[in-house]
């Protein structure tokens, strides 16, 4: 994880250190990452969290969502290159 000091506030910019998952592997799979992105909605929606938390844990969702739209975006590319192919 790498951190980012901004005056008083630590940003972490890859994830949450306590997180058990592994949202900074690009490896993660599809239901790895809507799995994930479920439990932090539920953390945050719990509504008894810190603010530092809840925003540690909505970095952590912006990261998966980008890893996801990554690999939806492939996904898109290779059946693009398969009905040209056709």
């Amino acid at each position: 994880m790498i951190e980012k000091n901004e005056g008083d506030v630590s940003v972490a910019v890859a994830g949450t250190a306590d997180s058990q998952e592994h949202t900074d592997d690009q490896d993660i799979t599809m239901e790895e990452a809507f799995s994930r992105l479920n439990k932090i909605l539920d953390e945050i929606e719990g509504g008894a969290l810190p603010l530092e938390k809840v925003f540690k844990l909505y970095q952590e969702g912006l990261k998966l969502i980008a890893i996801c739209e990554g690999k939806i975006d492939r996904i898109e590319k290779q059946l693009k290159i398969v009905a040209e192919a056709q």
